[in-house]
């Protein structure tokens, strides 16, 4: 038995497209969640083990299925919304909003997620939409409160240590190129394993400190402009890739 091709439309296999980069590329938020470099399976995290009888590695991954799912069900709204031509699947945008505040409410990473949303409603759409960013206000006001709390936390733990080690806005930039290239590096060849990564030396006064960065823009920038289908899929998974390691430019 043959399977008719005109019983899927090209809009059905688009969706079906996306909704497979974001599987791929939730692998690579898994590893970078778990940190990578540090793991042996997708790893513990820096200081990793148990926390009150709870495996760390267990709350990346239910932390990364809140993540997944609430992609899946903005993905299928996009696609009733798309389809009914009004507001259809209101479902599907009240369960990718609970997903979001569930993942956000157990690890601050998943602030990340409404970036990613828009990127897949860029996907979908073909195009950019400045209403993109209106349909996903409630999960960014969700990041903003994550984000919030976790650098609030963060403060109070490093007011005790005796020597905090702060870095400066124009390192943090540096450290962004770098963060990138040293994850992907990473998930092509993890060798060597550490738990720990070592903190990297960066020298904000030398241009070259920059250039990773500069890098990662180049490339950005190459793939958004080609326009062309392969350039597409190359923006989508560059760009989340970039946006996933940002808990980790530090």
């Amino acid at each position: 038995m043959g399977i008719e091709t005109t019983a899927i439309s090209p809009r059905e296999c688009l969706v079906a497209r996306s909704l497979r980069d974001i599987a791929l590329a939730g692998l690579a938020e898994f590893a970078l969640a778990g940190r990578v470099a540090g793991c042996s399976a997708l790893g513990s995290p820096p200081g990793g083990g148990r926390i009150g009888g709870v495996d760390k590695r267990d709350e990346e991954h239910g932390m990364g299925l809140f993540f997944l799912l609430s992609t899946l069900f903005f993905v299928r709204w996009l696609k009733a919304r798309d389809r009914d031509g009004r507001t259809g699947g209101g479902w599907n945008y009240a369960l990718a909003l609970f997903f979001a505040a569930l993942g956000m409410a157990g690890k601050s990473t998943t602030v990340i997620l409404p970036v990613v949303l828009c990127l897949c409603a860029w996907w979908i759409e073909g195009r950019w939409h400045w209403r993109n960013v209106a349909r996903v206000v409630p999960v960014f006001v969700m990041a903003i409160a994550a984000g919030a709390l976790t650098i609030w936390t963060q403060g109070l733990q490093l007011a005790k240590d005796p020597d905090p080690q702060w870095r400066t806005w124009p390192e943090r930039l540096a450290t962004a190129g770098d963060a990138v290239w040293f994850y992907l590096g990473k998930l092509l060849w993890p060798h060597p394993l550490m738990t720990v990564n070592p903190r990297w030396r960066i020298d904000a006064g030398q241009w070259v400190s920059y250039l990773a960065l500069l890098a990662v823009i180049v490339f950005l920038s190459i793939f958004w402009l080609k326009r062309e289908p392969w350039s597409r899929a190359c923006f989508f998974a560059f760009a989340y890739f970039t946006v996933a390691s940002g808990p980790y430019w530090d």
